[in-house]
């Protein structure tokens, strides 16, 4: 973690799988995480119904 920070490089943490960890990363500069902690892995086309959701509630981006 030091490392990519010093690069100025984001931070992705794997196989998160319990809030002890999470918090953890947080509190160690961690920028993302991913696991089953964070969501359970879902199809393909579950997704994309769920991202398409959050894009027609999504708040327009200021210009």
């Amino acid at each position: 973690m030091t490392l990519a920070k010093g690069l100025d490089k984001r931070t992705i943490a794997e196989f998160v799988g319990n809030q002890d960890t999470l918090e953890y990363l947080a509190e160690h500069g961690v920028d993302y995480a991913q696991g089953f902690h964070v969501g359970r892995a879902i199809p393909l086309q579950a997704a994309n119904a769920q991202h398409t959701a959050d894009l027609a509630i999504a708040p327009p981006h200021p210009s």
